[in-house]
């Protein structure tokens, strides 16, 4: 054997390398593991409380970075974007905004049923506002940073989608790296991943997926505990008009249907929410220890609804990953070992 040749283990090792590097096209994760708050230096940034607020001004939002965030001014609080397309960055009302997801956004679901949430199979072409940043693409996230409302509020927000209304399905998703499957965030199917806790101080960026081009209207609400027991909420509409064909001026103009939108889904998920806790509460004779010791430990310890998404799975993974990649790094450094004593011998042998 040369002693050029790569050992096979270690190849073997490059080869599953080379694998993750290329088996997620357009959902790439970032340098981290994707969790909220990282230390992904492309997330890092400042927000100031002077930054200006611009009202009434209809703006086509279709490329570089923007952030969805609460704001509280004067006891007010409002879920704003704050559009840092150009500098310096400005804070929008929603109801001024349009995302417009262009074809450059379009890309294939890769092969295998880890993408099926999305509501498409491998192969069919999906339109994606991407969780890392890429040329000609709204760069889409939201952030936590807005100072007055970081010190009013205690610990963090709940973000929750209430409707969606468009020609396909919508979903958003971190894709982390380290071979951690997708992290489901929000779905337009069913109410599992319908609410999402976002510590104070947080920016994060995930992949918004929609399944057609054509306008999509995203009935989101933003809730919060004030530090004085005081409670913050704000409802709006995220308006996106997905592909190139689709006009924006419509996007600006589309309404909900009958029986949809923010009021009639919040006033929906309230009762069904109602309904699961009645429930809760009185659980079947002879099971009751059983279902309550159940719902302790589904729930976050610190006081956070059980339905919401919890990240910390995310670092799980991705830290077991990483120990299985150190292990395979030490096999193949070892077999690296033993070839070249083997080669060693041989030559001296030769000799």
């Amino acid at each position: 054997m040369s002693s050029r040749s790569l050992p096979r283990p270690l190849a073997a090792l490059a080869a599953l390398l080379l694998v993750w590097a290329t088996a997620v096209p357009g959902f790439a994760a970032p340098e981290d593991d994707g969790q909220q708050g990282s230390d992904d230096p492309t997330l890092q940034q400042t927000v100031s409380d002077n930054e200006q607020y611009v009202k009434g001004v209809k703006t086509v939002l279709d490329h570089g970075h923007a952030d969805l965030g609460p704001r509280l001014r004067d006891g007010d609080f409002h879920l704003q974007v704050r559009d840092d397309s150009k500098a310096p960055p400005v804070w929008r009302d929603l109801e001024d905004v349009v995302f417009q997801v262009h074809d450059a956004a379009a890309l294939q679901l890769p092969e295998g049923d880890s993408y099926d949430f999305t509501g498409a199979k491998s192969g069919e072409t999906v339109y994606a506002v991407p969780q890392v940043e890429q040329p000609g693409v709204v760069w889409l996230g939201w952030s936590t940073q807005d100072p007055p409302m970081t010190k009013a509020v205690d610990r963090g927000i709940t973000m929750r989608m209430l409707d969606v209304q468009g020609p396909g399905k919508f979903s958003v998703f971190l894709q982390p790296g380290n071979f951690a499957p997708p992290q489901l965030l929000w779905s337009d199917e069913g109410n599992d991943h319908r609410d999402l806790w976002v510590d104070l101080n947080t920016h994060t960026h995930a992949n918004w997926v929609f399944t057609k081009p054509g306008i999509y209207l995203v009935a989101v609400e933003v809730t919060a505990q004030g530090i004085n027991g005081q409670k913050y909420v704000s409802t709006k509409t995220l308006r996106f008009a997905v592909g190139d064909a689709t006009n924006t001026d419509d996007a600006f103009s589309a309404a909900w249907d009958p029986g949809r939108g923010p009021a009639e889904a919040g006033e929906a998920q309230g009762k069904d929410a109602a309904q699961k806790d009645a429930g809760e509460k009185q659980p079947a004779q002879g099971k009751a220890d059983g279902a309550h010791k159940s719902a302790q430990a589904d729930k976050p310890t610190d006081g956070k609804d059980a339905s919401m998404v919890s990240l910390s799975t995310v670092a799980l993974v991705s830290g077991a990953s990483v120990l299985v990649l150190a292990a395979l790094g030490v096999l193949a450094y070892r077999s690296h070992r033993r070839t070249k004593a083997i080669e060693a011998q041989i030559w001296e042998d030769e000799k």
